[in-house]
């Protein structure tokens, strides 16, 4: 990241740079192992086996309440896929990371200042370990440029299905 301190003039090797950070990050975090709730996360995922269980208010898990609609389903997806939980760790990954760059691209003049931010502040916490809070806090951010814009709709759907479904 020692080039985020100089401008790059050309639009093109820009452009290339956030796509390279980009891919790092998301190799970096899909393919990781043992982070914060890693576990957890495995766990619901090996509950999660039938649509009929799933209700409006979450699917039920016993040790850790109602788990969201959204990822419940997203997890009944990749199962019906014959999916394991490292590809789905992987993609689930993927999604979220690129919303974010999405947003950071769209709102950002600065995008590797932006970018450095992330890395120091949200990946280890958010990314690496609360997935789900990753993916709604994505969803809210790309909603908040659209807010921004007037585009109340798009707003407004965005942030319906953000919290209560991840």
């Amino acid at each position: 990241f020692l080039l985020s301190i100089f401008y790059i003039n050309h639009n093109y090797y820009k452009r290339v740079f956030i796509l390279f950070v980009c891919l790092c990050i998301i190799c970096f975090v899909g393919l990781r192992y043992n982070s914060i709730d890693y576990f957890s996360y495995m766990e619901i995922f090996d509950v999660v086996s039938d649509f009929e269980e799933l209700t409006v208010y979450g699917y039920p898990v016993n040790w850790a309440g109602n788990i969201e609609p959204g990822f419940a389903l997203s997890i009944l997806f990749f199962k019906s896929l014959n999916l394991n939980f490292y590809v789905f760790i992987f993609i689930f990954s993927f999604v979220s990371i690129c919303i974010k760059f999405v947003a950071f691209k769209k709102m950002s003049p600065y995008i590797f200042i932006t970018l450095l931010i992330y890395l120091s502040d949200n990946l280890v916490y958010k990314d690496m370990g609360q997935i789900r809070n990753a993916m709604a806090s994505g969803i809210i951010l790309l909603s908040i440029y659209y807010l921004y814009n007037k585009r109340n709709f798009i707003f407004s759907r965005n942030n319906g299905i953000s919290p209560h479904t991840y």
